[in-house]
């Protein structure tokens, strides 16, 4: 059942309408061919950082904000050839680590999957032009699932209701 409902949240992020396509990116490129991810590294911590659960009331806003959030509160929080991942509120609890058993159309699993999805936001780390970027956000930025960051960005809501970061700096907490 807990694999199902993981299903579930990464179908409704995968309905998060992507910028990304087949034009090119404006970002910077090494000798390589390589996307150098050092630019969105920022040295300090931004001010004003806000939780995940808390930006939902701001928008929608055109300002850049500051989230934290944890990466992961699902099985797989990485989209794959994209610079793209799943962050999730450092108070959310993981369905994973919940030891409730039960069976289909659980109200007490529905509940919870709703407060969990609130508590999350998919980060896409843009190009100058608001496109995806084309390659995996563990190389390039050098992340890694459960690492407390800071995205700075601007933020929005789906269609689905899901926050959704386009990312311009990420701040690594250690």
């Amino acid at each position: 059942m807990k694999q199902l409902h993981l299903l579930a949240i990464l179908g409704i992020l995968a309905g998060t309408p992507f910028t990304s396509g087949c034009t090119e990116s404006s970002a910077s490129v090494d000798g390589e061919g390589e996307i150098n991810g050092t630019r969105f590294i920022l040295a300090e911590e931004p001010v004003g950082v806000m939780c995940v659960g808390d930006v939902r009331d701001l928008l929608p806003t055109s300002e850049p904000i500051a989230i934290l959030g944890r990466i992961g509160g699902i099985e797989n929080p990485w989209t794959e050839g994209e610079a793209s991942f799943v962050i999730s509120d450092p108070a959310l609890i993981s369905l994973a680590e919940d030891d409730h058993e039960c069976g289909d159309n659980c109200p007490y699993c529905a509940k919870k999957q709703s407060e969990q999805m609130q508590s999350m936001a998919f980060v896409q780390f843009v190009d100058d032009n608001g496109h995806v970027l084309r390659t995996d956000a563990r190389k390039l930025l050098g992340v890694a699932e459960d690492q407390m960051i800071v995205v700075r960005g601007t933020a929005s809501l789906n269609r689905t209701g899901h926050i959704v970061v386009a990312a311009t700096g990420l701040y690594v907490r250690e």
